[in-house]
């Protein structure tokens, strides 16, 4: 189906077979599109802000530059779904399964990420600021260098920034307030112990990623001699 540039807004798309249709465009601002099929879909500079796509199957869709802004994607399929510069802040993706999704430049500002899939998803230049990625599997996905499931909150580093919880801030930043946090969060002296030890222990893996790159010899130039 062609809809590009269509306006369905607040429309009614519940279990709607939009399978490889063209969205481009297309205005789906507050629309009902619960378990609606949308694998292979073009939504490029769509919008979709306020959409409600709870358990729709979106497996390889476009949805690149698309606005997603507070769209409810709760245990939505976005396998390998192109969303790179995509507004996805304030989105539920509560559930979603994001393997092998492209989310570089996305803006995943305030997104909740609980318990999302994202095995070998590429996260390069995201905003992640403030989301929630409590029990989201991290697994293979590019850019993520390390995760810990430690006793009060789950640690990432990304982008060799650190998040704990939900705030995010580079490792300095951590290894200078981390016991501040742990005391106003009502962490015990245990608690705020092992942060420290994993805080330590991501600047000794940086540590050694650095040393790494830095012993990658150049390659020679050489040059006729005669």
């Amino acid at each position: 189906a062609n809809l590009s540039d269509a306006n369905l807004r607040g429309a009614n798309l519940i279990d709607a077979n939009l399978i490889d249709a063209n969205l481009i465009d297309a205005n789906l601002r507050g629309a009902d599109l619960i378990g609606a099929d949308l694998s292979r879909a073009n939504l490029s500079r769509a919008n979709l802000s306020g959409a409600n796509l709870r358990g729709a199957d979106l497996i390889g869709a476009n949805l690149s530059d698309a606005n997603l802004r507070g769209a409810n994607l709760i245990d939505a399929n976005l396998r390998g779904a192109d969303l790179i510069g995509a507004n996805l802040s304030d989105a539920n993706l509560r559930g979603a399964n994001l393997i092998d999704a492209n989310l570089i430049d996305a803006n995943l500002i305030d997104a909740n990420l609980r318990g999302a899939d994202l095995i070998g998803a590429d996260l390069s230049r995201a905003n992640l600021s403030r989301a929630n990625l409590s029990g989201a599997n991290l697994r293979g996905a590019k850019n993520v260098i390390l995760q810990f499931i430690a006793s009060r909150h789950q640690v990432n580093v990304i982008d060799n920034m650190v998040r704990i919880g939900c705030q995010n801030h580079d490792l300095q930043w951590w290894l200078e307030n981390y016991q501040e946090v742990g005391q106003s969060e009502r962490y015990t002296e245990k608690e705020i112990a092992e942060y420290g030890m994993i805080l330590d222990h991501i600047k000794r893996v940086l540590e050694l990623r650095m040393e790494s790159k830095s012993e990658v010899a150049p390659p020679s130039v050489t040059g006729d001699e005669g």
